[in-house]
């Protein structure tokens, strides 16, 4: 106890089997040399250091890890299961046959770890990775149709995973207990059963900024939740995230609700479903993008379209009610739902909505129709942020513009919209936003001010009594849809931040997209207040100011 066992460089420490020879250390493990474990079980309390020298299984032995772990050596998996039990733990990046994570604290996960009959996680602790596009873990090395495992099975306890990539499984995770998905990518996995992305039985999942794509399955190939009995629960909240890409045999390519209790509630926030399918072998089986089977959906703010049944994109289905009840609160994106039954409480009813009409390009919106593109992204990118998003791009009616998207409204603010996007792009105050995962960051057209004889202010143009002194400087920092107000003066294109005084090839550059007015004498509130003819602005080239009007020009 206490004690630092060290076996030396050439030395071989054999634990062959579990009969009275395994071992147990409270203090420092120091492996130089090889550590040669059978059946028998090493439970290492204090730390762990392998540096120098190697681990090698031979048979189905077991490791458990309780303190600082530095490095595994050389490692050896065989049927080995080896388990990190202590708090706060660096979890060494290496191929496993069976890893457990049990104690307190954080786990942290680094590189690419392969854990070839999955990861069991026994105990409430976070699983943190440094981000998602360099955090990997895997139940394989390269294909998940080589997998003979889930990739994470959490038990029933309270855990959170943040900012891993989570690939190549029998499924990618397994959810019986309380867990928190933030900032990370579920991707690349395919199980023949119900198991694709995410499984969530008689359990509550919440995902929060993150991405659920090109998983495959039976039923509900991005995310399945069940609830088995009218006693269990199962409740899913999915807030700032994408779900894309994920192909099922049966129902539900993006989001299944297999119902079991009417009280599973599945709630989806700010978020985007597109370009999944269902039906991917051709067996007539409904909800592309989300199916709903008993329980209740609670939608806002998102968008669900471009989903599909069957393997190619002719056949558009994006919403497919089955039972259960669903409460539409607004701002929703649905281009084409049905269900064994329509109307309030069953298919999208909400006035604020954008319902496709099935016609050209006209959408149902607030009573009456709309004509516009929706522009959203067939391809998922690298659009900024810690996970992969589907760009809204310029002219969708999904976009913030001074017309479209959510009004900031009072709160809670943008129909409760958080303060930012599944990138972190934060939105902007008093203005309309996006609806769906992805903002497109709107920057509102602004009204810029100029007086040539301003005294004092911060000289930034937002106001008269903080405006530009010189044009050239309002000029600088207008972009397409903003207006220059000038008051009475001359103002000359010499003057200004970066220009040279009496440069003769100076002039004022006008951008495209702005509307420059004069007239103002540096008070008024409203365009039509302005008086040109008593407040003359001029823009002239008389740089040196010395032009006497010899030859009458004006």
């Amino acid at each position: 106890s206490g004690a630092t066992l060290i076996v030396n460089s050439g030395s071989t420490l054999s634990i062959a089997n579990g009969d009275g020879t395994d071992l147990t250390s409270e203090g420092t493990l120091d492996i130089n040399g090889t550590i040669s474990i059978g059946t028998a079980t090493v439970d290492a309390n204090g730390s762990f250091d392998a540096s120098g020298g190697a681990l090698t299984f031979t048979d189905a032995g077991n490791l458990k890890l309780g303190g600082t772990v530095t490095s595994l050596g050389t490692f050896t998996e065989s049927t080995s299961v080896v388990t990190y039990d202590g708090n706060d733990q660096v979890v060494i990046p290496l191929t496993y046959n069976d890893l457990i994570l049990a104690g307190t604290g954080t786990k942290t996960f680094s590189g690419t770890t392969t854990v070839t009959r999955g990861i069991d996680v026994n105990s409430s602790l976070t699983i943190d990775g440094s981000e998602a596009e360099n955090t990997f873990v895997q139940a394989h090395p390269s294909s998940a149709s080589s997998a003979t495992s889930v990739v994470f099975n959490v038990s029933n306890v309270t855990a959170t995973i943040s900012n891993v990539t989570i690939r190549y499984g029998q499924g990618g995770i397994e959810n019986y207990g309380t867990l928190t998905i933030s900032n990370s990518v579920i991707t690349d996995n395919i199980n023949s059963g119900i198991v694709g992305g995410i499984y969530s039985q008689n359990a509550t999942l919440t995902i929060e900024g993150s991405t659920i794509k090109d998983n495959q399955s039976n039923t509900g190939a991005g995310i399945c939740l069940r609830g088995t009995s009218s006693s269990l629960i199962s409740n899913i909240t999915i807030n700032n995230s994408t779900v894309s890409g994920n192909k099922s045999t049966g129902e539900g390519g993006g989001i299944y609700n297999l119902g079991g209790n009417t009280t599973s509630t599945v709630t989806i926030n700010n978020s985007t479903i597109a370009n999944n399918h269902s039906d991917y072998d051709g067996s007539s089986q409904r909800g592309g993008g989300l199916y709903l089977s008993g329980g209740t959906l609670a939608m806002r703010n998102t968008i669900i379209a471009n989903n599909y049944r069957g393997s190619s994109t002719s056949t558009s289905d994006d919403y497919y009610y089955s039972s259960g009840t669903l409460t539409d609160n607004g701002y929703n994106v649905v281009e084409y739902q049905t269900g064994t039954s329509t109307g309030s409480g069953k298919t999208f009813t909400a006035a604020s909505n954008y319902i496709y009409s099935g016609s050209g390009t006209i959408w149902n919106h607030n009573g009456g129709s709309i004509e516009g593109s929706l522009n959203l992204s067939s391809t998922l990118a690298d659009n900024g942020g810690p996970t992969p998003t589907l760009a809204l791009s310029t002219g969708s009616f999904a976009a913030a513009s001074s017309t479209t998207g959510i009004p900031y409204g009072s709160s809670p603010y943008w129909n409760g919209s958080p303060a930012a996007d599944q990138r972190g792009v934060v939105r902007t105050v008093d203005q309309n936003t996006s609806i769906g995962a992805y903002s497109d960051n709107y920057i509102p057209p602004v009204t810029i001010y100029v007086n040539a004889n301003v005294s004092g202010g911060t000289s930034d143009g937002t106001s008269w009594v903080n405006a530009f002194q010189y044009l050239q400087d309002a000029l600088a920092v207008a972009i397409s849809g903003d207006k220059i107000w000038v008051a009475t003066g001359v103002y000359y294109p010499d003057e200004g931040t970066g220009y040279t005084n009496n440069g003769v090839t100076q002039s004022f550059q006008l951008i495209e997209g702005i509307k420059l007015y004069g007239g103002f004498a540096g008070t008024e509130t409203l365009l039509s207040e302005r008086d040109w003819a008593t407040n003359p602005t001029i823009l002239s080239g008389d740089i040196q100011q010395d032009d006497t009007n010899e030859d009458g020009n004006n």
